[in-house]
């Protein structure tokens, strides 16, 4: 008679077999729990990536009306065709004024708004608007009149494009070169560090609700698609001629603004042409001083009941190096490392690194 192995007999125990089963049972039981926690890991995450889908097409929306409100509540800019019958080179000294976002071409453009009404003595000619106070009929009309035969320069400020992101920019080929069609006319080129740039211009769209995306962080920004790479790469477009000593183009930078408004601002116009006088300059300066446009940009907010957070301002600080106080020292060093290894030597002062 054959005997069965001693580990089959055994197994064959009633209490061995509960004992068996309890341990299975418990291994089942471990391999369910681990499925579920997978299962809520993966739930989890679709509910993340929905999440973010849901904010960005909040954006979007957001995006949506509010240029459809810009639209629609836009005041009318007038034309060229309209008030000055065309680019009529033969009546009027046209010029044009050039930057970058966030580069210091609101306070320039306020500058000049109010040395032409005091040039002009037309000192109750008030500005429509704060930020583009040039745009304003009446103002327009007035240099149509007092500027005319070329005794003034009548100018047009422009971003070239950079404002809004273009379907070019995500090719490594150059940019659509723009400079030479620009330089038909006597331009003034503003620049900034291209650090204290980028870092205005996110706060900038931040507060230009649905801009870009709500959760997108500095450190992201300055590595993006509106990054610092952007900035020096339109900054790059002009350095051909920088370096040439082109005599059509003339710099101006934020810096010698901040410095001394009067004589940077003196020094641009005097290169476009314009009678300087040393009274409406006086004014003029003491009408556009930072801290005065950004009291009244604060005005403005508390009587539309918009946000009084200080970064949402469009005259926000106003200094220079600020990118300094607001970036952690890797991305100090990345945005120096860019500017260094990017950025033409034709705009050399900006070279330098985070110690300097």
């Amino acid at each position: 008679m054959a005997f069965a192995p001693w580990p089959d007999r055994l197994a064959r125990l009633p209490i061995l077999r509960t004992r068996r089963a309890l341990e299975q049972a418990h291994e089942a039981l471990e391999e369910q729990r681990t499925e579920i926690a997978g299962l809520r890991e993966d739930l989890r995450r679709a509910q993340g990536r929905s999440d973010i889908e849901k904010a960005k097409r909040r954006a979007l929306e957001r995006r949506t009306r509010l240029r459809r409100t810009r639209q629609q509540g836009r005041f009318h800019t007038p034309t060229h065709g309209e008030i000055f019958g065309g680019w009529n080179d033969a009546q009027y000294a046209f010029a044009n004024v050039v930057s970058y976002p966030k580069s210091g071409r609101t306070w320039f453009s306020t500058l000049y708004f109010h040395y032409t009404r005091f040039y002009f003595n037309e000192p109750v000619l008030r500005a429509k608007s704060l930020y583009t106070p040039e745009r304003n009929r009446g103002f327009q009309e007035m240099l149509s009149r007092r500027a005319c035969g070329g005794v003034f320069p009548v100018c047009r400020f422009a971003h070239l494009g950079s404002s809004r992101l273009k379907p070019y920019e995500r090719q490594p080929a150059p940019w659509p070169d723009r400079t030479d069609a620009t330089l038909t006319h006597p331009t003034v080129l503003i620049v900034r560090d291209p650090r204290d740039v980028v870092v205005s211009h996110y706060h900038h769209l931040r507060a230009l609700d649905g801009s870009i995306e709500p959760d997108l962080m500095l450190e992201e920004f300055i590595r993006g698609a509106w990054g610092i790479r952007r900035v020096v790469r339109f900054m790059n477009m002009w350095a051909e001629h920088v370096r040439a000593n082109d005599s059509r183009l003339a710099i101006c930078s934020f810096e010698e603004l901040r410095r001394d408004a009067a004589a940077a601002f003196s020094a641009a116009m005097t290169f476009l042409g314009a009678p300087i006088d040393a009274g409406a300059l006086a004014r003029a300066v003491e009408e556009s001083t930072f801290e005065r446009l950004r009291e009244e940009e604060r005005s403005q907010r508390v009587d539309r009941k918009l946000s009084l957070d200080p970064d949402s301002f469009r005259f926000r600080q106003g200094t220079v190096g600020a990118h300094t106080h607001e970036l952690s020292a890797s991305d100090r060093d990345y945005l120096d490392t860019i500017v260094a290894r990017h950025l033409d030597p034709a705009f050399l002062p900006y070279h330098r690194t985070a110690a300097t």
